[in-house]
């Protein structure tokens, strides 16, 4: 299940970025989230408004509290509290999103962030 349909339902805002002190890794089959005070970005993504008893769903479905975390975020233009799902594993050798992340397909079988591999002309 993606976690756009589990939003389903939910007033999509537009889209946002976060102010200065994060920075976006590709773990592949989806993006990680994290803190850098000393030398982070800011971070694009989309701004739903969420109904709280829609809450404990995302969490399960982001595998809060262990592989995320949902903390507030400080996001561009916005005074009211944020949300979002920071990734609490080890980012070191994972390749940092310059840009928007994108899904890339991986293999079934491979462990998470490892892209798939193509096969030779």
């Amino acid at each position: 299940m993606s976690q756009h349909r589990l939003l389903e339902g939910q007033e999509f805002l537009g889209p946002a970025r976060t102010l200065p002190g994060y920075r976006l890794y590709d773990f592949g089959p989806y993006p990680c989230l994290v803190t850098d005070p000393s030398g982070g970005l800011s971070v694009e993504g989309e701004l739903y408004r969420v109904e709280v008893g829609l809450l404990p769903r995302l969490d399960e479905y982001e595998g809060a509290p262990d592989l995320f975390v949902r903390q507030e975020v400080a996001v561009e233009g916005v005074s009211a509290p944020v949300w979002a799902y920071l990734f609490q594993g080890d980012v070191a050798g994972l390749p940092a999103c310059e840009k928007p992340w994108r899904p890339r397909p991986v293999s079934p079988d491979s462990e998470p962030g490892t892209p798939k591999k193509e096969a030779a002309p």
